[in-house]
């Protein structure tokens, strides 16, 4: 009698067996997201820094023959053919980055420097603001400005840690970056 019992309660599954199954599950699925998550944010400062670089030598090619850059406009390189139609808005005069933000570009003197201009990416998430922050564009950029959570005005892209405070808590989408550009 004792081993019909025993027969019977092998061949169920437990309650607990079931949630250890859901449990692991769970995790599982998690890790699933947050790789992902990384995967495309990391996907997205690539084609952010890509942007960055081709308008900065768009910018450079175009106004290689003028004497300085303050006729350049967002609206001016939304509406040549230079930049890719997939970076101009609905609207035709304005241009957006990879994390769908506005890219602003403008013309900024800065006695120390000349004649420069910028290049500002709003409505980034902070771990894309992080990563992109921490980024060396070389001697082309004197000055990067980050608003978001501590923000602040840096002469040499920040560390990760400096930049990670700068931009804000994780998952905050009202981070910016302005690089100015010689």
């Amino acid at each position: 009698m004792q081993n019909r019992y025993q027969r019977r309660r092998q061949r169920g599954i437990t309650l607990i067996e079931i949630s250890m199954v859901l449990a692991l599950s769970a995790i599982f699925i998690a890790g699933i997201f947050a790789y992902l998550r990384t995967s495309t944010t990391n996907q997205k400062v690539e084609q952010a820094l890509n942007e960055i670089a081709f308008m900065r030598n768009t910018i450079y090619e175009l106004y290689r023959s003028q004497s300085s850059y303050s006729q350049l406009t967002t609206a001016q390189l939304a509406a040549s053919n230079v930049v890719p139609r997939r970076m101009v808005d609905v609207s035709g005069i304005g241009i957006r980055h990879s994390f769908k933000g506005r890219m602003n570009i403008a013309p900024s003197t800065v006695d120390a420097f000349g004649d420069s201009f910028t290049i500002e990416f709003d409505d980034l998430p902070s771990d894309g603001c992080t990563l992109m922050a921490s980024k060396d564009f070389g001697r082309d950029v004197y000055r990067i400005d980050i608003t978001g959570g501590a923000g602040g005005s840096f002469t040499t892209s920040p560390s990760p840690t400096v930049a990670s405070a700068a931009c804000g808590t994780q998952g905050e989408t009202a981070a910016s970056i302005t690089w100015y550009f010689r």
